[in-house]
């Protein structure tokens, strides 16, 4: 502990120290943003919302590639499944897969939003 107080302790333990320092002010934003009270929006404000965001989301992707990876890192907490689909007489692709669409929303927005019922996760067998 004293090596670790002193900055001399090796770099990888170091290393963690910071990452975990980081995780806990994030865990501490969140407490936070958990007290406050729901921003009133309507559907139109929320629509719009998301509009501006998937625009801006849309440029991030063909904008800047190593910042589009890490942004879809953080939407993708798995791999995507793709398969060859036909809908309505026309060849495209069906998705499969979770998503965690709370970076796209500020939080304040995202913390008020819920899936309809129907729309929870489902769990593996």
């Amino acid at each position: 502990m004293r090596l670790i107080a002193d900055g001399q302790a090796p770099e990888s333990v170091l290393a963690e120290v910071r990452r975990r320092e980081e995780r806990l002010k994030e865990l501490e934003k969140e407490r936070e943003m958990v007290g406050q009270p729901l921003p009133d929006l309507d559907h139109a404000e929320i629509r719009k919302l998301c509009g501006v965001r998937l625009d801006r989301f849309r440029d991030l992707l063909l904008g800047d590639v190593p910042l589009a990876r890490q942004a879809l890192r953080k939407l993708l907490p798995e791999p995507l499944k793709v398969f060859p689909a036909v809908v309505e007489g026309r060849r495209t692709l069906r998705f499969e897969g979770a998503t965690t669409l709370g970076p796209l929303f500020d939080p304040e927005v995202y913390k008020g939003l819920a899936s309809p019922r129907g729309f929870e996760p489902r769990l593996p067998p």
